[in-house]
This record gives structure tokens, sequence and C-alpha cells, in this order.
């Protein structure tokens, strides 16, 4: 009679064991549990309106302007559905210097929410227009950027939020390329 050790469960001629069925048991209740348990779809952003204030960093990767200042942010979203979400932003940066760089930035942005429990990642991609002043030269840049951030939902109703974004200025690829920010945000949840 030939037998095979699994762990401690016993297998002879395709049956199992009495003391080892326990376990298995055990294993397929433990398993049954945990699909029973465990956080389903939240619908975090499915018909939800969002509004939202930050702050944070922006840096501007440039022949001609300062590189490093500070931003404040006001932000509105629209839950398209479980897993798209319609943003639009607008911020103000300023970059100190003997001649500061002052920065305005109107966005659009569709985000795809990866998962929606408690933390929830997403990454998406946007149409903005960036604004700056220095020296009483103003000037205005197109531009397209790529999204990166997590929501970690405190509650309901409040939403702390860390967003990365690279902006491309189109028209200026030669001499000020890019526009980076990182922003924090607290971002209050509302019924459609």
């Amino acid at each position: 009679m030939r037998s095979c050790q699994f762990s401690t469960t016993t297998i002879r001629h395709g049956r199992v064991i009495p003391g080892a069925a326990a376990e298995v048991a055990f294993g397929l209740a433990g398993a049954l549990l945990f699909c029973l348990c465990s956080p389903g779809l939240v619908y975090a952003y499915e018909d939800q309106l969002t509004i939202g204030v930050g702050t944070g960093y922006a840096h501007s990767i440039s022949d001609t302007e300062p590189a490093s200042g500070a931003r404040l942010e006001i932000s509105g979203s629209a839950g398209l559905n479980l897993a798209w979400t319609a943003r639009a932003r607008l911020s103000y940066g300023f970059h100190p210097a003997a001649d500061a760089l002052h920065v305005g930035m109107a966005a659009v942005e569709l985000l795809y929410l990866i998962d929606v429990v408690e933390f929830v990642p997403y990454f998406g991609a946007g149409a903005s227009v960036l604004g700056s002043a220095r020296d009483d030269v103003w000037r205005a840049y197109p531009a397209v950027h790529g999204v990166l951030g997590v929501d970690y939902l405190m509650s309901r109703e409040l939403t702390l939020e860390l967003d990365l974004s690279a902006h491309a200025r189109v028209t200026a690829l030669d001499t000020d390329p890019l526009y980076l920010t990182a922003t924090v945000s607290l971002v209050w949840m509302l019924e459609r």
C-alpha cells in the first residue's frame, strides 16, 4: 500500500483519511469566511462629486524660470463609474527669486482608479494651460500632463490625497519643457 504525505494530511488511494478531514474542513471554512468578510467593491467615487483644497511643491524644469516653488490648489471631480473619474483643477504657484515667478494653472483630467478600498491608487492624463507672470511679462502655455496619486479614505465624506503631476509645455519644449507638481489635498465627497 503506497501513501503520500502532504503536511499533516495523508492521502491513500485517493481517499483523505479522517484525521486530515478536519484540516481540510477548517481550510475550506476559512477560505469561505475570508471571501464573505473581505471587502467587496466599495463604490467610493461612483456617483460622487468632490471638492478639494491642497498645497504642495512645484518644480519648473526650465532654462529661464526659477526652479522650486510652493503651490495652492482647488479641485472638483465627478465619478463617472466604478473605475473612472473626471477632475478639474485650478492652482497658483509661487517661485521665489530676485524676479519671482507666478504660475496659474487650469487643468482637466481623466483618472483611472486602480482599486476602490481604503487606499485608492490612481493614474490618468489630461490637458492644462499654464499661465506665468515674471517681470511684468505674461505667458500662456498649453500642456499635456500625466497624473499619479493615491487617496486615503479617512471616512465616507473625507479623503486625504497625494498627487504627482508632470506637465509638458508643448509650445516651449526647447526652453521650458516640464512643470512638476506634488500636492497633498483634503477632499470632501458630496452625493450627486
